[in-house]
């Protein structure tokens, strides 16, 4: 922004707070068609980049301040509640007891040229990692996941939330992987890990010795055998000398006492 001449110098006080009210308004969003209206996070911008915030301002009173110029219902202000706010923001910041507090905020404003665009990433001295950090370069889909202040939208930025038990509602299974994003990825399904059958099953323990010999139902002995008749298949409740829970079984034969 152009620095400042003798006309900015003689700018009154009341023009100088509107003309910064409408910028803050329309900051991010490309045209100077939008409502006279500000909500908080712009209220807060307003502050952050006047150096406002700091000793005995901090932001939470920045909200709280924004808060108590406007209706509950309302969440933006008009350039008059944006005037009420000044004088909210200068007895805190200055001292409710000061006359002068108003003015001494009317006079910061002549050095205040107005929104600043930062990056939500502070670069290191680097060029090649300022470069890589900086989101108002970004394209495509990436654009897509910051504000026009720089600053991440999260969850918001996405098409569905990341996994866990994340409180965002997925959005339906048509939507693009990203905003903006022509098409969704095509993701192969999951591959489910296929159950062993019982041949299989079988194959592999006659393949042991040891697991062979204790399946092999011909060479058990006593109460174990009787369990199973001579193909080597199981009675089940049959086989038992005593009936189950349901009481459909019937006594073993052969193991019935004297």
């Amino acid at each position: 922004m152009a620095a400042e001449g003798p006309e900015d110098e003689m700018e009154p006080v009341e023009a100088r707070l509107e003309r910064l009210f409408f910028s803050f308004c329309n900051f991010g969003i490309g045209g100077k068609d939008a409502p006279a209206l500000m909500d908080g996070t712009k209220f807060a911008k307003f502050c952050k980049d006047m150096g406002l915030i700091g000793k005995n301002l901090t932001a939470t009173e920045v909200d709280i301040i924004f808060a108590q110029s406007k209706p509950k219902t309302e969440r933006k202000i008009n350039f008059h509640q944006f005037q009420v706010t000044m004088e909210l923001l200068a007895a805190k910041k200055y001292g409710e007891d000061n006359p002068n507090a108003l003015s001494r905020l009317h006079q910061s404003l002549k050095l205040f040229k107005g929104p600043q665009s930062s990056s939500s990433v502070k670069s290191s001295g680097s060029p090649v990692v300022a470069r890589m950090t900086d989101s108002s370069k970004y394209t495509g889909t990436h654009k897509l996941r910051f504000d026009e202040e720089g600053k991440g939208k999260g969850l918001v930025g996405r098409d569905s939330p990341a996994k866990g038990k994340g409180k965002t509602p997925s959005v339906a299974a048509n939507q693009p992987y990203v905003q903006g994003f022509k098409s969704s990825p095509k993701l192969s399904p999951s591959k489910k890990t296929p159950t062993a059958s019982p041949i299989t099953s079988k194959k592999t323990a006659a393949s042991s010795p040891i697991v062979a010999r204790l399946t092999d139902t011909s060479k058990y002995t006593g109460t174990h055998k009787l369990r199973f008749d001579d193909h080597g298949r199981g009675q089940g409740l049959a086989g038992r000398d005593a009936p189950g829970k349901s009481g459909d079984a019937q006594l073993l034969v052969g193991s019935q006492a004297a």
